[in-house]
């Protein structure tokens, strides 16, 4: 794809980061990407709320006040990223589920292109469950773009 091209598809950036270490990679990709075609960049931390049926089962379940605080140092240090990267970037962390208020953030923001975060999945786990990125590229009328 020529970059001029390019440069006018992906102009404003939803970079979504959850926490886990796939929303690290989907941040520093989405970073980069922001960077190279000079596009604003919309920072959106997510805290979930647990889930309640693994609680149930006895399984962890990480406390969302420590979710929290890793979020936000992420979003501290992406603004220091952003800045010497020269890029325009708001940031905003939000509580619920990740794929609502992805949704949700891309639409009032009008934005081109979303990233987000996700675990490798393989042909059967396709097959029973969709990813946050299926859901969204259905839904929101942007580009998704998945980092693994």
């Amino acid at each position: 794809m020529d970059q001029a091209v390019a440069t006018e598809t992906f102009r404003k950036i939803l970079i979504a980061d959850d926490g886990t270490p796939w929303g690290a990679r989907a941040t520093e990709l989405g970073l980069g990407l922001a960077a190279k075609l000079e596009a604003s960049v919309v920072m959106l931390g997510i805290v979930e709320p647990p889930n309640i049926q693994a609680a149930g089962e006895g399984l962890p379940v990480e406390d969302p006040s420590n979710r929290r605080r890793r979020i936000e140092k992420r979003l501290y240090e992406c603004i220091r990223s952003g800045g010497l990267l020269g890029l325009e970037m708001t940031t905003e962390m939000v509580e619920g589920w990740a794929e609502k208020q992805i949704r949700l953030r891309a639409r009032e923001n009008h934005v081109d292109l979303i990233v987000i975060g996700g675990p490798p999945r393989n042909w059967i786990q396709r097959w029973f469950t969709s990813s946050v990125a299926e859901t969204l590229a259905r839904r929101t009328g942007c580009s998704v773009l998945s980092a693994q």
